[in-house]
């Protein structure tokens, strides 16, 4: 699946890219959440002020924990389009989705060394 958009058709080929139909992963760095990682400013208030239930916190983390593949097998699998939220947060740019993934810092050098051998 890695080397699909190779496979197109002819007709494919020649159609701008905007007229393909391309797959791509929702929220895709979600997969590096965890039951404990932060909630983050894109929840509503009431949320955030309830994330020291336990529930809570479970429940988001479950609504928010949209990918289990890392962003490397993503690729690997045939995405084409990633899909992320940043935040700045204490000095760091992040990833986030409910609750705070990864730095974006370890995302970027992650992204360039995958990018580079597709």
């Amino acid at each position: 699946m890695a080397d699909w958009m190779a496979e197109l058709p002819t007709a494919a080929r020649d159609k701008p890219l905007m007229t393909l139909a391309i797959p791509g992963s929702h929220h895709s760095a979600s997969y590096s959440l965890k039951e404990d990682s932060e909630i983050t400013c894109d929840q509503p208030w009431c949320v955030r002020v309830l994330t020291p239930n336990d529930m809570i916190r479970k429940a988001v983390y479950n609504w928010s924990k949209d990918q289990t593949l890392t962003i490397k097998q993503q690729l690997e699998a045939g995405v084409r389009y990633l899909d992320v939220t940043v935040a700045f947060i204490n000095d760091d740019f992040y990833v986030i989705h409910g609750l705070r993934c990864m730095e974006i810092r370890g995302m970027s050098v992650i992204g360039l060394q995958i990018c580079s051998k597709m």
